[in-house]
């Protein structure tokens, strides 16, 4: 997939819509520390739920799948670690906004990517968290948050 390619399928994403001050990155290596550190973040937030809300172990099994095979996509050696605590682990509206800001991480950063399959790898991975995303939106609508 060309840049322009990915461009075009970020515009038919409406879950990635890029807020006015976007994140603009200087290297790839960079993004990919904070791609790695939010993808850390929405793993600790997952397993949180699954400790806690048994009947989310198969959506967290899942996503935590897809995290480990987008890690390993993008070279992940590095494993960064979550944060110790983080506030109010088994919020649905905290992991909604945890793996927000991992596609827009996916999103501002392709301009970075100086290689076409880098952005295609990127871009695909984006896809998959927007699908996570949008499971997560369909279970709030679901449930009585109270938060």
């Amino acid at each position: 997939m060309t840049r322009r390619g990915a461009l075009g399928l970020l515009a038919a994403l409406p879950a990635v819509a890029t807020p006015a001050f976007a994140r603009e990155y200087a290297t790839e290596t960079e993004l990919l520390a904070t791609i790695d550190t939010l993808s850390a973040e929405v793993g600790a937030r997952l397993e949180a739920l699954a400790r806690t809300v048994p009947r989310a172990r198969a959506f967290v099994a899942s996503a935590a799948a897809d995290l480990a095979r987008h890690r390993r996509e993008r070279g992940g050696a590095r494993k960064p670690v979550p944060p110790a605590s983080l506030e109010q682990a088994t919020s649905l509206r905290k992991l909604r906004a945890a793996l927000e800001s991992l596609v827009h991480a996916h999103a501002e950063g392709l301009p970075v990517l100086a290689d076409g399959a880098h952005v295609q790898r990127l871009a695909e991975h984006m896809i998959d968290l927007s699908r996570l995303l949008t499971v997560v939106d369909l279970w709030m609508e679901g449930e009585d948050l109270g938060e």
